[in-house]
């Protein structure tokens, strides 16, 4: 496996080759947009499948590898170099199209400069690769349905002792958190899974696990406790 991100081409096929010759190769280099695409895909099928409760069927796909693969874009933003390095700190994440699966630097601009392009600047602002959708609808599985639900259907691994995102704006009104804390010391809001609207608990679980938010939870007129479900 690559350090720095997904390759373009499998490292044992034929035409694999990670070229100079021009910067927009495909049989090589690493490209974060589609990483990203490949992530989106991932999370989809994931939480498809979470809620048919059907995971076995796709053996070679589960939170795990989502969250490795995660990790691994995310060190695409944020631990990687460039000639010229933009970057505050530097070395803390250039992003520009495609970069060095292995070693970790930008290939388009490393060969700009090489051959002293007019271009060779450019990439200086290139974070176009949906990092916090990743984040939001896939790890934290935050994903409003149609009819006015929400399904929060986290893909963190087991082994994740805590984790929380706070203040997501829902339906431009709303401020949805999500706590997740096995021993119930770490934000002091119960052990389990929690989710927030404006700061009061409206759905728990003791287990990582589907929770289903409906209409009635957020309304300001609520007379009575709104409902929820987990499964």
């Amino acid at each position: 496996d690559a350090l720095y991100g997904l390759r373009s081409a499998e490292l044992r096929h034929p035409c694999y080759n990670y070229s100079y010759d021009h910067g927009d190769c495909w049989n090589g280099p690493s490209w974060p947009y589609e990483t990203s695409r490949v992530l989106t895909g991932f999370a989809n099928l994931l939480n498809r499948e979470i809620i048919r409760d059907e995971t076995s069927k796709f053996r070679i796909v589960s939170p795990q590898k989502y969250w490795l693969l995660l990790k691994q874009y995310a060190r695409q933003h944020t631990r990687t170099y460039a000639v010229n390095d933009t970057a505050d700190p530097i070395g803390s994440g250039h992003i520009f199209e495609n970069l060095h699966p292995d070693l970790g630097y930008w290939n388009n601009r490393q060969r700009m400069y090489e051959s002293n392009d007019e271009n060779k600047n450019m990439g200086d602002d290139y974070n176009h690769s949906t990092f916090v959708d990743l984040i939001l609808s896939g790890l934290f599985g935050i994903r409003p349905q149609e009819d006015g639900s929400i399904r929060i259907s986290p893909l963190i691994p087991s082994t994740i002792s805590s984790f929380a995102v706070d203040n997501v704006l829902w339906q431009g009104r709303y401020t949805l958190s999500v706590i997740w804390d096995k021993t119930g010391k770490v934000y002091s809001r119960g052990q389990g899974l929690s989710v927030l609207l404006d700061g009061k608990v409206v759905a728990h679980s003791r287990t990582m696990k589907r929770i289903v938010l409906y209409r009635e939870d957020w309304q300001q007129d609520q007379g009575e406790e709104g409902k929820s479900s987990t499964s």
